[in-house]
């Protein structure tokens, strides 16, 4: 084999690793909760929690945006204990704020996934139905 083909052979290796490591949602959101300071992603956990219980209460019907801000209060939920994970957490807690993590993951992929699915509902009303 040429020295010509070795390099190409090498670098169409080299870029396959590189493609293995793209991004996604949750390491974009991971890094981005990682930069928000402690004090944002608190009230962001505070801010969508009240607003979801708002909306609920002030119009039900739009319960697919009550959704949207109830994944904006897990985003804000998983960064704190994220961020106390960071810190040295032994024990109970730290058992405590994994388990706290993972509900807050899950809850906000169900709440993301409720709003879309209410908002093109909501888009589409009489077209398809």
């Amino acid at each position: 084999m040429s020295r010509g083909n070795q390099d190409s052979v090498a670098e169409s290796q080299g870029s396959g690793a590189a493609s293995s490591e793209q991004a996604t949602v949750f390491s974009v959101l991971r890094e981005r909760s990682r930069e928000t300071p402690l004090a944002a992603l608190g009230a962001a956990f505070l801010f969508g929690a009240v607003d979801a219980v708002m909306i609920v209460i002030a119009s039900p019907s739009l319960w697919w945006l009550a959704a949207g801000f109830v994944s904006f209060a897990a985003y804000g939920c998983w960064g704190v204990s994220d961020r106390m994970l960071s810190q040295r957490t032994f024990g109970w807690r730290r058992a405590t704020l994994r388990s706290l993590r993972l509900a807050a993951l899950t809850l906000g992929c169900a709440a993301a996934l409720a709003m879309l699915l209410g908002l093109m509902r909501s888009a589409l009303a009489g077209w398809i139905l």
